[in-house]
């Protein structure tokens, strides 16, 4: 009776600590989602300082890009966007391993933005990542993110750069 009891126990606590991963993570997405959906640079800016490790990389279509680079870019993005309509982060599966998690991750966006015929056009967007993070004593932080797929649309028409 004691071995299934502690058995038992184990379960429980291993599924509450994986549980409070996954919802510590959720949070975390959903602040950058909201920073996303204001076209909040400043606040994207606080969230990595808080957030990403110093050396952090994000890598698309096999090419690494560090955080500089991306805060570029969004600049950019945010200048094209009339309205930001929706914003979801959904964590499909984490893996612990110590203090290391990877989280298999989607984001939907859907907004507005002026094309190069300065028209304003409907983009969809569904993106497959996986992220890699760390639990250390300030909590949570992102050290790598990986794009696996990216579909998006135009107007309902598929954009080039999906694959």
């Amino acid at each position: 009776m004691k071995i299934s009891l502690s058995v038992s126990l184990f379960i429980v606590a291993a599924t509450s600590a994986f549980a409070s991963t996954k919802q510590d993570l959720q949070i975390i997405y959903d602040k950058f989602n909201s920073a996303m959906m204001a076209r909040d640079i400043k606040a994207w800016d606080r969230l990595c300082d808080t957030y990403y490790d110093k050396d952090y990389v994000s890598v698309y279509l096999g090419t690494p890009h560090d955080r500089p680079y991306l805060r570029k870019q969004l600049v950019t993005f945010f200048g094209h966007v009339t309205r930001y309509k929706s914003q979801k982060t959904t964590l499909e599966k984490i893996s612990e391993s110590g203090p290391s998690v990877e989280a298999s991750l989607r984001i939907n966006i859907e907004f507005n933005a002026l094309g190069p015929d300065r028209k304003t056009h409907l983009f969809k967007g569904e993106e497959r990542l996986i992220h890699s993070w760390v639990h250390e004593k300030r909590g949570w932080i992102l050290r790598k993110s990986k794009s696996l797929t990216m579909r998006a649309t135009v107007d309902g028409k598929a954009f080039g750069g999906s694959r």
